[in-house]
């Protein structure tokens, strides 16, 4: 079967990479953690979107916000099939610069918690992970995987004075997916270190 709507031009060669912001909230604040009811996703040869909005239950969704410079940051994703299935393992990687204590806590609050990412490349695409069409309807112990969740943390103060010191942060999450497209328009306010998404 051929692959439709791949259309590429000159310009898809020479775009910026990178990753600028990433916003991260419980999955619980996304309409109560409950897709029911709510268009949120579309899905046809050419838009494979995610619509957050359309899951605001009538209040706005704040994403904790994380400036990240170039170079800092990062989104794979890898597939692999089994019969008929296959799984895609998303993977975000960033560095919070400055050892301190509210990146600490902020850290420690998403520990053991289902969240929602928000990437928004350099490029101005922008991206979510944690937020699957499907089995989203399927019991939160077989489902836990499929949420942006912390794998990993690692804290370093540096040795030298010109060394970095900060935390990196690695979630991961298991999609039956790949990672959709992010439609939502965001409000970014770098000062109150949020990402909002207007309610419907």
């Amino acid at each position: 079967m051929a692959i439709e709507k791949l259309a590429l031009a000159a310009s898809d060669f020479h775009v910026r990479g990178g990753v600028q912001y990433i916003g991260i909230t419980e999955f619980s604040d996304i309409a109560g953690g409950n897709y029911t009811g709510q268009t949120v996703f579309t899905s046809s040869a050419g838009n494979h979107s995610c619509n957050l909005q359309q899951a605001s239950a009538g209040s706005n969704i704040v994403f904790h916000l994380l400036e990240a410079r170039q170079g800092s940051a990062s989104l794979t994703q890898t597939g692999s099939k089994d019969g008929s299935t296959i799984m895609y393992e998303q993977t975000l990687t960033f560095f919070a610069p400055n050892v301190k204590d509210d990146t600490l806590s902020a850290i420690e609050k998403i520990g053991n918690e289902q969240c929602v990412a928000i990437i928004q490349m350099f490029s101005g695409e922008k991206l979510v992970m944690g937020a699957s069409d499907k089995y989203k309807d399927n019991s939160d112990d077989f489902n836990v995987k499929h949420y942006a969740r912390l794998s990993s943390v690692e804290v370093n103060t540096g040795a030298a004075l010109g060394d970095d010191n900060g935390v990196t942060v690695t979630l991961t999450c298991t999609s039956g997916e790949l990672v959709r497209s992010l439609s939502s328009t965001l409000d970014i306010d770098s000062s109150a270190g949020t990402i909002t998404i207007a309610k419907a």
